[in-house]
């Protein structure tokens, strides 16, 4: 019985250490970002939580959005997703997916990046499971600032 209430303990004792030690970490890449380099303007330097989603299916065209005003094709499997405000300090996430609610996607996956020169849009890349290029995947993109 004793024993089990150690292990109880150590392991209640690990989990609040780990949730401090994330908080911790938060906090400080919050404030590493905040020290001597001045944000962008219009760019929030502390976390808010999700400003923008697309989800963009395979035609290239919207399906749903949040705060996202356009998407346009590059090139093959290549793809701009502009925003309604400046999104270059913020965290871009995603994967590939169908738009409906049937089915299931073919495999694959999706890279983001900052578009280069445009402080609102995200540039996406779709590839197949074999690596290359691809216009067959429709995709989802978070941008959380």
């Amino acid at each position: 019985e004793m024993n089990r209430s150690l292990n109880t303990f150590a392991v209640a004792t690990a989990a609040a250490g780990l949730i401090l030690s994330s908080a911790s970490a938060a906090g400080a890449a919050t404030k590493a970002y905040n020290v001597g380099h001045a944000a962008p303007k219009g760019v929030h330097t502390t976390a808010t939580g999700v400003s923008g989603w697309a989800v963009v299916d395979a035609g290239g065209t919207f399906a749903r959005k949040l705060n996202a005003k356009t998407v346009s094709q590059d090139d093959t499997g290549s793809y701009i997703v502009g925003f309604n405000s400046n999104i270059r300090g913020c965290a871009y996430s995603g994967n590939v997916m169908l738009s409906g609610d049937t089915g299931v996607s073919d495999p694959g996956y999706v890279t983001f990046v900052g578009a280069n020169g445009n402080s609102k849009g995200v540039y996406v890349q779709t590839f197949d499971a074999t690596g290359n290029l691809s216009n067959g995947l429709g995709f989802s993109l978070i941008v959380t600032c």
